[in-house]
């Protein structure tokens, strides 16, 4: 699980760039949506990880890509909501 940990790291510092932002003057153009979003990408990795720690077999696998999978959308849309 090095991998998730890594993309945990990455998107921590994502986080805390954006909120940087923020407190620096920039605005969403829909804020509570970008936080939304911003603190949905820190616990989807960390739930997926938990769910398939020791198991083996297929479903885990299948739980993990389409946990990248709804990283990826989430990591999408706060650019969207970023923009005004």
């Amino acid at each position: 699980m090095p991998t998730l940990a890594l993309l945990e790291i990455v998107l921590c510092g994502q986080a805390v760039l954006d909120v940087v932002g923020l407190l620096g003057g920039h605005r969403a153009a829909e804020l509570v949506p970008h936080l939304a979003y911003l603190v949905t990408s820190l616990i989807v990795s960390p739930i997926a990880a938990n769910q398939v720690h020791g198991e083996s077999g297929r479903w885990p696998g299948l739980l993990l890509a389409f946990a990248f999978l709804v990283l990826a959308v989430i990591e999408v849309r706060p650019r969207t909501t970023w923009r005004s």
